[in-house]
């Protein structure tokens, strides 16, 4: 049997962690483990409260989250992973019966998709992934990727300050197919309140990945946007614009 591995990269010591590690624990085993990575700079005593059979810690520097996945990347040995944040839980409701599902199904398709859903709501993301030419339509903690095929993409784009998750599911799937779709919601996620400022990030998010992955050179959300935005947000704006076009 191939295994999984859940790939956690913490900034910081967030309290919310443990409930993260509470989801998983009852389920860990050989073929079933967690990766966590800490910055070098965490507290030892903090690191050494997630240790168990079957959690893989690793207390290193790093550039900033998307260094910290990939060496995540590098430092697991399974087949498979998906990624959750610090804070984020498994949906214990349904996640024997999706784990069950994967086992039986061997692995056959490159990449799996699952819906996830807030926290601190209702909302439910299905994910749709022949629709992922069009729109973002795949929340990536619900992606179960192939550890290999992601190291063949060369990783998370370390020069992306924001959605590089999304713009690596965007690059894997139009190099390895659109995988397969399965049953029942994978994570809970934690998410805050849609702020202004954040709001105009997840619009950037997108376009961001239509000018990089899809080629396309639509700026009109982008525009519409910045009308609406204050100068704060203007000047927020403009400096992921500076760190994007070092991408192109």
């Amino acid at each position: 049997m191939k295994k999984i591995s859940i790939l956690t990269c913490v900034i910081g010591e967030p309290e919310n962690l443990i409930n993260t590690f509470n989801s998983i624990s009852d389920y860990l085993s050989e073929n079933f483990t967690w990766t966590l990575k800490f910055h070098e700079s965490s507290d030892t005593s903090y690191i050494d409260s997630f240790k168990k059979k079957y959690v893989s810690i690793h207390k290193k520097s790093d550039l900033g989250l998307y260094d910290a996945m990939n060496q995540g990347l590098e430092l697991m040995n399974e087949d498979y992973y998906f990624v959750l944040g610090a804070g984020d839980e498994l949906n214990k409701s349904q996640f024997p019966g999706i784990l069950r599902a994967i086992e039986k199904d061997n692995f056959s398709d490159p990449i799996y998709f699952f819906s996830v859903q807030y926290l601190n709501s209702p909302l439910i993301l299905h994910p749709i992934p022949e629709n992922f030419h069009i729109k973002m339509g795949c929340p990536h903690p619900g992606t179960l990727l192939n550890r290999r095929n992601s190291l063949e993409l060369g990783g998370y784009d370390t020069k992306y300050k924001i959605a590089s998750d999304y713009d690596h599911v965007s690059r894997y799937l139009q190099k390895f197919g659109s995988g397969k779709k399965g049953e029942g919601i994978l994570v809970n996620i934690l998410a805050g309140g849609m702020s202004q400022q954040r709001s105009l990030e997840a619009y950037l998010e997108e376009e961001l990945i239509r000018k990089r992955v899809w080629q396309s050179v639509d700026w009109a959300i982008y525009d519409r946007m910045l009308k609406k935005s204050t100068d704060i947000i203007s000047h927020f704006v403009n400096q992921i614009l500076v760190s994007s076009n070092k991408v192109n």
